[in-house]
């Protein structure tokens, strides 16, 4: 009897989910690809390895099957289409982001590097041109891992007060990127962050400055900006305006007060 495997890598679980789906269906083993050696894959007459497209909300788009000969010829379109896909802010540039949290749950890098504009190789590129880039907390389910702190101008002191550093530490190392865990200005409250990034981002006159807030790279469904930034959408039909322009909220203690838990 021939036996088949579907070996699957994933980044918000949704992959996992469709070839556990799968793997139901013909009978199949599962594993993830970091749960299999290579020398187990001769105990197995088929092999199938899922990856899928996902669209800017974290949903599956699209799931390719090809055969092997036509893998060559078809990855590239495939990964095209992925590309347009992509979450992004639509400006080409940015004064001043504000991200309110990174983890790594939210990307590997505590944030898409691609939509902050931000990396930490030159082999990479893409994404808005930033200024300033600013952090203002770490995710409940990242555990204290602050890997990609590096990337960011300034973060607040309770940014500073999560962070688990022997963990962020172990990550970079095994990583091999340690740029991605240093330290920048840490600042008494998340409000000193803005003004701290408005003050360095360049800008002559506060009217101009291309503001952006974010929850998190992984949820760009809502999206606060500056007049200014509004008025520099690269693509109108991407964003509605849900909103007047309103003062920047903060608590008692100086912290944003934008995004509900």
């Amino acid at each position: 009897m021939s036996k088949t495997v579907i070996i699957y890598k994933t980044k918000y679980n949704n992959t996992k989910k469709y070839a556990g789906w799968l793997a139901i269906k013909i009978n199949a083993d599962l594993y993830e690809i970091s749960d299999i050696k290579s020398s187990d894959l001769k105990n197995y007459d088929t092999i199938i390895f899922g990856a899928s497209i996902e669209n800017g909300y974290n949903e599956v788009n699209d799931v390719f099957v090809l055969h092997k000969d036509e893998i060559l010829e078809e990855e590239p379109k495939i990964l095209e289409k992925s590309k347009h896909l992509m979450s992004r802010i639509y400006l080409d540039d940015i004064d001043v982001l504000i991200v309110n949290e990174i983890g790594k749950n939210i990307s590997g890098t505590g944030v898409d590097t691609n939509i902050v504009g931000r990396f930490l190789t030159n082999a990479a590129s893409g994404g808005p041109n930033t200024i300033k880039l600013g952090f203002l907390d770490i995710s409940e389910k990242s555990g204290g891992n602050a890997n990609g702190m590096g990337l960011a101008d300034f973060i607040s002191k309770k940014f500073q007060n999560k962070i688990d550093f022997p963990a962020t530490y172990i990550n970079a190392i095994t990583s091999t990127e340690p740029n991605s865990v240093k330290m920048p200005l840490v600042l008494d409250n998340d409000k000193y962050v803005f003004k701290g990034c408005v003050k360095l981002c360049g800008a002559l006159n506060l009217d101009d400055i291309k503001l952006v807030i974010i929850n998190n790279t992984k949820e760009l469904d809502e999206i606060y900006m500056s007049k200014a930034a509004f008025e520099n959408v690269v693509d109108k039909s991407k964003v509605k305006k849900e909103s007047d322009l309103f003062d920047i909220p903060f608590d008692k203690e100086d912290n944003l007060d934008l995004f509900k838990k």
